[in-house]
């Protein structure tokens, strides 16, 4: 699996030089990631894989804008799906965990108002014995879905305010709110941050997210982030996580990039490759 996904991302940088032309537009992405986590909870080798693809309901012009942001900022509709697998080793026993999902935002013509719908199922497969003599016992958990939804507004050119829905979950024990705002300068430079904040009433908890990008170029950028969770209860310990990351074009149409994590009790590190056409 690994190796599958390095010739992945190897396959998408090397795309970069074939002799086409550096259009100022696309309609399609097609994403690849490898990652690895050291758990406090888990021993061995623990990594991630994912692939994704989205297409746009029109063409997205990059002129003149950071090219990381350009589908945000012309609030361009589109359509992805996403895979993905995680695998978990402990002390010999194994666990790999899937993901699928299907995703829609649709800005609404003529207005401030943007929607979204998407799905996703998870799955689980594991092995594992209860000593060195005994056999190894093999399971798999079915594929278990839920709808998410999201509404939101684009009140001003660069920003966008929304809050996420999701199934058998009730708006009062769970809201959110999100937010992110992306400022292009004079010349290639810009700047742009998202928060998110969310309230678990059934749990008496909260968390909120903050991160910032600087653009240095429209290929290339810089940032970072930091979360927190915490509940009302005493007992329970607050959560904190932090990330740097970077993303840079190689051209137009392909880019590569990198992040890395912290947490309470695990830090993690991701490589990604992108191309458009």
């Amino acid at each position: 699996m690994k190796l599958a996904v390095f010739s992945t991302i190897v396959a998408a940088s090397s795309f970069t030089l074939a002799p086409f032309s550096l259009a100022e537009t696309y309609r399609t992405e097609i994403s690849a990631s490898y990652g690895e986590t050291d758990s406090d909870y888990y021993s061995g080798d623990n990594y991630s894989v994912g692939l994704s693809g989205k297409l746009y309901f029109s063409p997205v012009d990059t002129a003149g804008l950071p090219l990381a942001e350009a589908a945000f900022l012309q609030k361009a509709s589109s359509f992805s799906v996403s895979l993905s697998n995680s695998e978990y080793e402990y002390e010999g026993d194994n666990q790999d965990a899937y993901s699928r999902g299907a995703n829609l935002t649709y800005f609404v013509p003529n207005s401030i108002f943007f929607v979204g719908a998407g799905i996703t199922e998870n799955k689980w497969t594991y092995e594992y014995r209860f000593s060195d003599d005994t056999d190894f016992i093999k399971g798999s958990t079915d594929w278990e879905s839920r709808w998410s939804a999201a509404v939101g507004i684009a009140p001003i050119d660069g920003l966008q305010v929304w809050s996420d829905f999701f199934e058998d979950t009730d708006v009062s024990e769970h809201w959110n709110l999100n937010a992110k705002y992306v400022k292009p300068f004079v010349g290639e430079r810009a700047f742009g941050v998202e928060v998110r904040y969310g309230e678990y009433n059934e749990s008496d908890s909260h968390s909120i997210n903050v991160s910032a990008d600087y653009y240095f170029t429209h290929r290339f950028s810089v940032g970072a982030g930091a979360g927190q969770a915490w509940s009302d209860e005493s007992d329970v310990e607050d959560q904190t996580t932090y990330n740097i990351h970077a993303r840079h074009f190689l051209t137009e149409n392909a880019s590569v990039d990198l992040s890395y994590s912290d947490y309470d009790y695990s830090t993690g590190w991701q490589l990604g490759g992108t191309v458009r056409f």
